[in-house]
């Protein structure tokens, strides 16, 4: 078995870190595993044993990138607080390159990926929610609308909120991509698998509840001082 993770870059933070330990635990049970992202972060990578199994793909690229992938929230909503990953990019002939069994959707907001182009993918595809992006118009928390257990629009993100607004683009190009190419979902907590299963674009998807992993030499039960 080899698995990519894709990831927009390998700064420190918690997606990253949930990301890395996954990686770094099918390493140390032998299997093949590699990390996939948008820029190496030279000042702040997250420490890991294997560094020599992150690849940078794009390089030079995020930040133009991230400001384009907000275009049409800014054209269409005034401001641009979703990502839409609409812009085509050549990460899958990176991720082909590396000859994966399986490539594991880690962080695909911010032009990580692109939606329309998902079927430029090879074999299955896998995807953490580790926040609400894959079942929303394109924000990675919805602050409680739950708009998107039906359809999004009337965004209360934007500036200007109405029925064709840029979330109401962004869970077009979603629900057109999932017909294409369908992912398998794995959930680290109750409250995000109960959110995706009453969502719209995801209530028949493959969704598997697996909580996040923790070293347990670590972390063990021990008797109080």
């Amino acid at each position: 078995m080899r698995v990519v993770h894709l990831l927009s870059n390998d700064c420190s933070g918690g997606l990253n870190h949930a990301a890395l330990r996954l990686h770094e635990e099918l390493l140390r049970q032998g299997t093949a595993s590699i990390v996939c992202v948008q820029a190496r972060c030279e000042d702040r990578i997250i420490q890991h044993s294997h560094p020599e199994t992150t690849v940078a793909h794009g390089r030079g690229q995020i930040a133009i990138r991230r400001r384009l992938d907000s275009l049409p929230a800014w054209l269409l909503s005034g401001k641009p607080y979703l990502s839409l990953s609409w812009l085509p990019t050549s990460i899958h002939d990176t991720v082909a390159s590396l000859d994966p069994d399986v490539v594991h959707i880690h962080q695909p907001h911010g032009a990580t990926i692109s939606i329309p182009f998902l079927t430029q993918f090879r074999g299955p595809l896998v995807a953490t929610l580790h926040d609400m992006w894959f079942f929303t118009g394109g924000c990675t928390f919805d602050g409680g609308c739950g708009r998107w257990s039906a359809a999004c629009g009337y965004c209360p993100k934007v500036r200007y909120s109405h029925p064709c607004d840029a979330s109401t683009v962004g869970y077009a190009l979603k629900r057109r991509a999932y017909a294409k190419k369908p992912i398998a979902f794995i959930a680290p907590s109750g409250w995000i698998e109960q959110a995706a299963r009453s969502s719209s674009l995801l209530r028949s998807a493959n969704i598997a509840r697996i909580p996040y992993g923790i070293d347990l030499e670590q972390y063990a039960r021990r008797d109080s001082a």
